[in-house]
C-alpha cells in the first residue's frame, strides 16, 4: 500500500468559476469569433460568452479541472489579438487569512500570489485581477511593473523566501493579482 501526502503550508485551496477577458485590437464581429474559436479547443472550459461592444469575454471554467491562465493568454495571441485584462473569479476559503497581501492560493490547480490586499473580502466569490505581464495591456503594464520586487513577480516562477515560505516548489509558476 502506497501512501502520498502533499503539505502546504500556507497555500489555500480555492475553486475558479470563471475569467474575465479584455481583448485588444478587436475591430468586428470576426475578429471576437476568432478568439471565440480558439478558446472553444480549450478542454476545460465550459462556455464563453462574448460582450462585442466591450471586446470581453465571460470565460466559465468547468467544475474541478485544472486550469492555466497561460492558455487563454496564448489562444488569444495565437488569434492575431492580445490581452488587456484578465479577472479571476474564484471562490476561495472564508478563513479570513486566505486573501492577505503576499499569500498563496492554489486555485484550480494554478498558484497565484496575492500583491495588495486594499479591497480584501473574507472569503467566498472573490475577482482577482492578473498584474503578470501578459495579461496588461501596454499602459497597464507601465503602472504594475514596481508592483513587487519579490523575485517570483519579475519571472513568473518560484523563488526567493516569500515562495519557499508558502511551500511553492522553486521554479513552479506563479500568477500575481490584485483585488
Amino acid at each position: 500500500m502506497v501512501c502520498i501526502c502533499v503539505l502546504l503550508t500556507s497555500s489555500t485551496l480555492g475553486q475558479i468559476n470563471s475569467f474575465t477577458l479584455q481583448a485588444s485590437g478587436l475591430t468586428c464581429a470576426l475578429c471576437a469569433r476568432s478568439i471565440h474559436k480558439n478558446l472553444e479547443t480549450v478542454s476545460w472550459i465550459s462556455k464563453i460568452e462574448t460582450d462585442l461592444e466591450k471586446s470581453a469575454f465571460v470565460i466559465r471554467v468547468k467544475p474541478d479541472m485544472a486550469v492555466d491562465a497561460d492558455v487563454i493568454s496564448q489562444k488569444v495571441e495565437d488569434a492575431g489579438f492580445g490581452v488587456a485584462s484578465l479577472t479571476i473569479n474564484a471562490q476561495v476559503p472564508a478563513d479570513g487569512e486566505s486573501l492577505k497581501k503576499d499569500r498563496h492560493l492554489t486555485l484550480s490547480g494554478m498558484t497565484v500570489h496575492i500583491l495588495d490586499d486594499k479591497h480584501a473580502a473574507a472569503g467566498g466569490s472573490v475577482d482577482l485581477r492578473l498584474i503578470d505581464k501578459s495579461f496588461l495591456g501596454s499602459k497597464d503594464q507601465k503602472r504594475y511593473a514596481k508592483a513587487s520586487r519579490q523575485p517570483c513577480f519579475l519571472t513568473g516562477k518560484a523563488g526567493g523566501d516569500c515562495c519557499s515560505t508558502a511551500g511553492v516548489t522553486e521554479g513552479h509558476r506563479i500568477f500575481h493579482v490584485i483585488m
